[in-house]
């Protein structure tokens, strides 16, 4: 199964970036398989701001984040096989950002 706890984030971080913010854990995770990450700030605008590591979980964020301008994001994680055939998800993962 995939645990995705929320994840809090300083507003307006410094360099260097991307810095790692969380995890996602995958149990019982089938050998091959890649952790997935979707939404706004994957890709979806504003892209490119969260990336996951499809092998570890690790969720990092590239650049400074503005709570006034979005205070929070919601994602999706799923696991897929080789193929990109979704094995399980999507769940919700919450970003929130924080003063």
């Amino acid at each position: 199964s995939i645990v995705a706890p929320s994840i809090s984030i300083p507003e307006n971080q410094r360099i260097p970036f991307p810095k790692i913010v969380g995890r996602v854990v995958v149990s019982d995770r089938i050998p091959g398989s890649k952790i997935k990450l979707y939404g706004k700030g994957v890709d979806q605008e504003p892209k490119g701001i969260f990336k996951i590591n499809e092998n570890s979980g690790e969720v990092s964020v590239t650049k400074a984040l503005d709570r006034e301008a979005i205070p929070s994001y919601q994602l999706q994680v799923e696991t897929t096989d080789e193929n990109g055939k979704t094995i399980e998800g999507p769940v919700d993962l919450e970003i929130l950002v924080i003063d």
